[in-house]
């Protein structure tokens, strides 16, 4: 498993969320459940560590959307990171899947 995103996994990120977006807005789903799909998306295949290491180096992004004193604007997300990728190796090994629907 690699620990940087690559053009053709930022593709893949973009058609993610795209359909995410069509399908829950066929549902009129509020943000925070398209939020929480995103999220077991990601554990789901695998690169929910990865997105969150490209937004917590993105510091203009981070600056603009999130409190300075935010944990994304700390040093403390690469824990959260490491976390994120123990459990998607763990995933691997127990073969569950997070329900992405609403």
């Amino acid at each position: 498993m690699s620990d940087e995103l690559e053009p053709k996994d930022l593709d893949w990120t973009s058609i993610a969320v795209q359909s995410i977006n069509m399908s829950h807005d066929a549902a009129n789903s509020q943000m925070d459940i398209k939020f929480r799909s995103l999220i077991c998306y990601g554990l789901n295949e695998q690169c929910l560590h990865l997105w969150l290491e490209t937004l917590c180096s993105c510091e203009d992004i981070v600056s603009k959307w999130y409190h300075p004193w935010s944990f994304l604007r700390s040093p403390g997300w690469v824990q959260i990171k490491c976390e994120l990728r123990n459990t998607c190796i763990l995933r691997i090994q127990s073969e569950y899947r997070l329900g992405a629907d609403w």
